[in-house]
């Protein structure tokens, strides 16, 4: 019988999950090349004796395999001696037959799993993330009846479970429809050609980023550059899984194919990718944190107006109440900030012009109501008291956007219409670009794709991540934009943008009281020794 020490070291070394498939290959080496020396140790094959068909001629030695129809001993004097498996006793045969089938198997198993270390070494994981790490909470739908506090905390709420479903389902009914429609034609009019070589090229990236994961982390400069960045490699692993579980799943020809796009139904679509795409943004979530609001204030001003106040990390934090106007007085009907005199001369309420995004580098507009960066979805941005970000909703359908949405979304909603219209032809720039994307693509990935070692990947990697490194560097080295006391929020971005502020209801009906909005503004900032606020013509 084989030495069970040995088989047991041998099952061990191939069946211990430690990460380093070099050293188990190397064990597996060591134990196969072993066991022929380890049959003649004592309770194996040493000194056997075998014994001839005649019965009167017996020898001590040790079985080294059969070889055709002849047995193979190793002399106590260390020559080797043959004998035909016919002219030994039954019993000795039929013993010399049973190692001989031993030592098969034993050869075979060994040879099976180096082969499997050398496929997992090909493919250390599979192509596809079969699904997060952690799951994400169920989402909870918007009460019937909410408030437009309760709607904007649900919002904050949502987003902070990693359920971006929550814009979707905050716009009102008509908007959703205007969205749908032009998603469908845009995907009878989207070429499929063009549409499925970009989803291909992304879905081969990240099946290679996903199957050699393990060759990814130990190339030199990613361990370096991991290691800056954090001391948890686990958790670096599982932001890259999440990061390519994610685009897989945006780019899963079961939701974004032009086939389902066309059907429309834009609600079920997007409640199915949330469910699966919330728990992808479960690792992320501590760092999107401190781009969120630690809360929104909401200021009804009638029963279709309000006025909100976006108090962000860090920032000064009104004791209670909403937005002062200027001379810090606060608008009718709106709670006092305690010391908001302080702040007499500010323009605490505006509200910026948002700009419309135009066509980008793919030659397509985006779409209706888009905001700049760092913009909460469907609001238009002002700076507020304390420098914060103060915002102007009115109410559509039930639902509370952004005044400046509802003022451009039909112009919006036209205009990307018309691009629509205008494709293919206008998908010259885009067919460019992305011809670009494939020739890096061969370029790039299909020495890693044809690599089969560890060492011929890492070299395939070198230059890539060499071109990674300094993009990264750059962005990180760029000098941050200048955060002051009077201007925490970044204005200067708005002004960047061409936007301006909005002071603009004079064109709306009256309210309640029968006064108009602006020129009670208006009166109260004269009352307030302040000049009176100009109206910003729209375009």
């Amino acid at each position: 019988m084989p030495c069970p020490s040995l088989l047991f070291a041998l099952r061990s070394a191939l069946r211990h999950p430690a990460g380093f498939p070099p050293i188990r290959g190397l064990l597996l080496l060591t134990a196969a090349l072993s066991i022929p020396l380890s049959l003649s140790m004592p309770g194996l094959a040493s000194g056997d004796q075998w014994t001839d068909v005649s019965g009167q001629h017996t020898i001590n030695a040790d079985f080294l395999g059969v070889w055709g129809d002849k047995a193979v001993f190793a002399m106590p004097n260390g020559q080797r001696r043959t004998v035909l498996l016919k002219h030994l006793q039954a019993e000795s045969r039929l013993r010399a037959l049973d190692l001989a089938e031993q030592r098969k198997a034993h050869r075979e198993e060994v040879k099976n799993e180096l082969l499997e270390i050398q496929a997992a070494q090909r493919a250390p994981s599979a192509a596809r993330i079969e699904g997060p790490a952690e799951s994400a909470p169920p989402y909870q739908p918007l009460p019937v009846g909410a408030s437009l506090q309760d709607t904007l905390d649900h919002n904050l709420q949502q987003t902070r479970a990693g359920h971006l479903r929550v814009t979707w389902d905050t716009l009102p009914k008509s908007y959703q429809q205007d969205i749908e429609s032009l998603v469908v034609e845009f995907a009878k009019k989207m070429p499929p050609k063009i549409w499925n070589d970009q989803i291909a090229m992304i879905n081969r990236l990240t099946e290679l980023l996903a199957s050699r994961e393990d060759w990814v982390f130990s190339h030199p400069q990613v361990l370096a550059m991991v290691s800056g960045m954090t001391n948890d490699e686990q958790q670096a692993r599982t932001n890259y899984r999440s990061v390519i579980g994610l685009i897989q799943t945006l780019t899963d020809p079961q939701y974004v194919s032009l086939e389902r796009l066309q059907q429309g139904n834009l609600d079920g679509l997007i409640a199915e990718l949330d469910e699966k795409a919330a728990g992808y943004l479960q690792p992320f979530l501590p760092l999107i944190e401190p781009t969120l609001p630690t809360s929104m204030i909401a200021e009804k001003v009638d029963d279709t107006h309000a006025v909100v106040t976006i108090v962000m990390p860090n920032s000064p934090t009104p004791a209670a109440g909403g937005p002062s106007q200027p001379g810090g007085q606060p608008y009718p009907g709106a709670q006092t900030y305690p010391g908001s005199e302080s702040y007499a001369g500010e323009e605490a309420y505006s509200s910026a012009e948002m700009p419309v995004m135009e066509e980008g580098m793919d030659g397509m507009p985006a779409m209706p109501g888009g905001m700049p960066g760092g913009a909460a979805p469907g609001m238009g941005m002002g700076g507020g008291p304390r420098g914060g970000l103060v915002i102007k909703m009115v109410q559509v359908e039930g639902r509370w956007v952004s005044e400046t949405m509802a003022k451009s979304w039909e112009s919006d909603v036209e205009r990307f219409r018309k691009r629509i219209g205008e494709m293919p032809g206008s998908l010259d720039s885009f067919v460019f670009m992305l011809d670009a994307m494939r020739q890096w693509v061969n370029l790039n990935l299909s020495p890693l794709e044809a690599a089969e070692t560890r060492e011929a990947f890492h070299s395939g990697m070198d230059q890539i991540v060499a071109d990674f490194a300094l993009v990264a560097m750059q962005a990180l080295g760029r000098p941050p934009r200048a955060n002051n006391a009077n201007d925490p929020y970044n204005a200067d971005y708005e002004r960047e943008m061409g936007s301006g502020n909005e002071m603009d209801y004079q064109n709306q009906s009256g309210y309640e009281d029968g006064s108009n909005y602006e020129a009670m503004m208006q009166g109260e900032a004269m009352e307030a020794g302040q000049p009176p606020l100009q109206a910003v013509p729209q375009p």
